[in-house]
């Protein structure tokens, strides 16, 4: 029986890219924002935690842009989020019967630091792990060719991958998982989640 449900963030339970909500009201800056952080390999590096969002705003102010609007921005975004309120009820359901239900996501520092504690997360799922913490992606290997992403939660919490179900709109990611020992889902959209979870 698997013990740990993790599920994906963007594209999973999200579907508000980091600073979206300029594309149309301010598309100047936001294509500035693109074209120096996310579309270059600084994304990445981002990603990986190997360089913070401080990093990220001392770079942008070289093309003219203060941090005070990187950070405003930022929590604008923040505010622009939403979630299914559905989807959330689903997951507080296979709570209550004794899962635990935990966000696995690539992405940046932004997420452990703001995105949780903005939208009060700690609420709706038992934790998260983010790529920009563990310094890999849930695609990436190490040295060995180990895939590191989810290793230490799994130890801290006496789990192998057997005990896990993950929940993932990647079908790269799944299937590597897949292969490892893990029990994966790629849903389609919300009510496949939602299905998944009620199945439980």
């Amino acid at each position: 029986m698997n013990k740990v449900i993790f599920i994906n963030w963007f594209q999973t339970l999200s579907n508000q890219p980091i600073w979206h909500h300029l594309d149309t009201p301010n598309n100047h800056l936001y294509s500035i924002l693109k074209t120096r952080v996310l579309e270059t390999p600084l994304k990445d590096e981002w990603f990986k935690g190997q360089v913070s969002f401080c990093n990220i705003w001392h770079h942008l102010n070289q093309y003219g842009i203060p941090k005070e609007i990187v950070q405003t921005q930022t929590m604008h975004w923040l505010s622009t989020i939403t979630l299914n309120q559905d989807l959330l009820s689903s997951i507080q359901q296979v709570r209550q019967k004794g899962y635990r239900v935990i966000i696995a996501t690539n992405h940046v520092d932004i997420f452990g630091c703001y995105v949780y504690p903005y939208l009060h997360l700690e609420n709706y799922f038992d934790g998260y792990i983010s790529s920009a913490e563990t310094g890999f992606l849930k695609t990436q290997q190490n040295t060995t060719g180990v895939y590191p992403f989810f290793d230490s939660y799994l130890k801290q919490n006496q789990l192998t991958y057997q005990d896990c179900l993950l929940i993932d709109s990647s079908k790269e990611v799944t299937n590597i998982y897949q292969r490892l020992g893990m029990t994966t889902v790629t849903p389609s959209d919300t009510q496949g989640i939602i299905n998944i979870l009620q199945k439980l």
